[in-house]
């Protein structure tokens, strides 16, 4: 089990790994709030999650893109008062899993997850192939929504002792921080030994 020093000790070192992704997500939030979600979500996905997108140029397009967030966005309003420290994603699986089998087509599931962070930053975690890998999620769970939920759940069960009180960042982003850090030094570890 994570012990509370732990998490916040590892969330803390993200300040030593502050790359313009901090910057995109920063920029990322503005957009939402300026209600200009297409260019917000795109300028992430174009950096944050480039390797995919770079691999979908050719069937993405901005048209698709913005009638899917129209169509999901009651979606998201219905869960805009929902927190992953209460939440009960058993009870929410319906409408998580129409908004991630209406965007997993568009941007596959590690996008998917992005896009869900930044509409309801309270509620969703991010996950990618090296999050999944550390979690031990199948990629061909990944491509599920219920696989997602899966992980949300996991997510609960590992992290619901941890008091956050950090107003600044949401719990679902401090577990993504701590799953990332963790992540980054396992591959730093990798490239630097023999």
């Amino acid at each position: 089990m994570i012990k509370q020093q732990e998490f916040e000790e590892t969330i803390n070192r993200v300040k030593e790994m502050s790359d313009f992704r901090d910057e995109v997500e920063l920029m990322t939030h503005e957009l939402i709030e300026k209600n200009e979600d297409v260019l917000g979500l795109c300028l992430m996905l174009f950096s944050w999650n480039f390797a995919n997108m770079r691999n979908m140029l050719k069937t993405f397009t901005i048209h698709k893109f913005r009638e899917v967030l129209e169509e999901i966005e009651p979606t998201f309003k219905e869960l805009e008062n929902e927190r992953f420290e209460t939440s009960d994603f058993h009870n929410l699986s319906k409408k998580i899993s129409f908004i991630f089998n209406k965007l997993n087509p568009l941007i596959q599931h590690t996008g998917t997850s992005k896009v869900m962070y930044f509409k309801n930053p309270n509620l969703f975690v991010m996950w990618d192939t090296g999050i999944r890998k550390k979690w031990e999620i199948k990629e061909v769970d990944a491509k599920t929504p219920e696989g997602y939920i899966s992980f949300l759940n996991l997510m609960k069960k590992e992290f619901s002792h941890i008091e956050w009180k950090n107003k600044e960042i949401s719990f679902a982003r401090a577990i993504d921080i701590y799953n990332f850090v963790i992540n980054q030094e396992k591959i730093k570890t990798k490239r630097n030994s023999p």
